[in-house]
Parts: structure tokens; C-alpha cells; sequence
């Protein structure tokens, strides 16, 4: 196995080497083709398609691709989508903070996000919730053309990369 970003915790599951970003908890399953950004927690399922999460049965199709490729410029209070991976963010009215207490469902271990402060003034403030950016619940970003990636490890915890 090649692929990039691969855990597995289970038995019998193929990933193919081409994968990237997959996540499987259970047995026998199966992840074909160049995919990437999939997750499994169940056994017994096929994936061929990208942006696949799998939860005890139900099946999400997460499409990054009709979304901008996963890009959203923002100049107001949003949640952080599991969609989005890049944030471009305009403070100049105001500061501005990105919450992530409803994303944690859809979260694997090894999803990124980047954020990017566009302008000055005031200032970017990621929130965890009740998960921590390395090891705080809020982040700041203050300095305009900063940018910010992180990595989620599992059970709420965020890190900067």
C-alpha cells in the first residue's frame, strides 16, 4: 500500500495504492481507484468515488469539486464545513471567527484546513469549541497575508502544521 494518509484499523480491507486521505475502521472493505478523502467506519462497503464517508451505514458524499474546489472567501461569522478546505478571510469590518462546533461527525484523522487573513485590521479567530488548536480553545490570526493550516488528529484536538 502506497497511498497517502492511510489508516487502517481492521481486517481484510484493500485501499488502492493511488489513494489518498482514507480512513477505515472495520472489516472487509473495499477503496478502489485514485480517490481520496474517504471514510469508513462499518465493514463491508465498495468506494470508487472521492469525498465518500461512510458512518455505520449511512453514506455521505461530500463534494468538494461543485463548491470551488473547496475554497470560500468569507468577511463574516461562519461555522467551518468539512467541505471547505481553504478559508480566504476579510476582516476589514470587523473581526471575524470561524467555529467548528458542528463539524466534528464528519472529521478523520489527517483533514486539513487552511486559513488565510486578507486584510488589516481586526482579527481571526478560530474556535474549537469544546476541542482544542493546539491544546487552546481559540486560535488568532492578526497580522494581514498570515496563513494558517491545521490538522485534525481525532477526538477534537487541532493542530498547526
Amino acid at each position: 500500500m502506497s497511498g497517502k494518509n492511510v489508516q487502517i484499523l481492521g481486517k481484510n480491507n484493500f485501499v488502492d495504492p493511488s489513494a489518498d486521505n482514507v480512513f477505515i475502521v472495520g472489516n472487509d472493505n473495499n477503496v478502489r481507484g485514485d480517490v481520496s478523502n474517504v471514510f469508513i467506519q462499518g465493514s463491508g462497503y465498495n468506494v470508487t468515488s472521492s469525498d465518500t464517508h461512510i458512518i455505520d451505514g449511512v453514506v455521505l458524499n461530500l463534494n468538494t469539486k461543485g463548491r470551488g474546489s473547496g475554497v470560500l472567501r468569507i468577511d463574516s461569522n461562519t461555522d467551518l464545513l468539512p467541505t471547505t478546505r481553504h478559508y480566504i478571510i476579510d476582516s476589514r469590518n470587523g473581526d471575524v471567527t470561524i467555529d467548528f462546533r458542528l463539524i466534528g461527525a464528519f472529521l478523520y484523522p489527517g483533514m486539513q484546513f487552511t486559513f488565510k487573513k486578507e486584510y488589516q485590521p481586526n482579527v481571526v479567530i478560530l474556535d474549537a469549541d469544546s476541542g482544542t488548536i493546539d491544546g487552546e480553545t481559540l486560535t488568532r490570526i492578526k497580522n494581514k497575508g498570515t496563513d494558517l493550516r491545521i490538522m485534525y488528529e481525532g477526538g477534537g484536538r487541532f493542530y498547526i502544521i
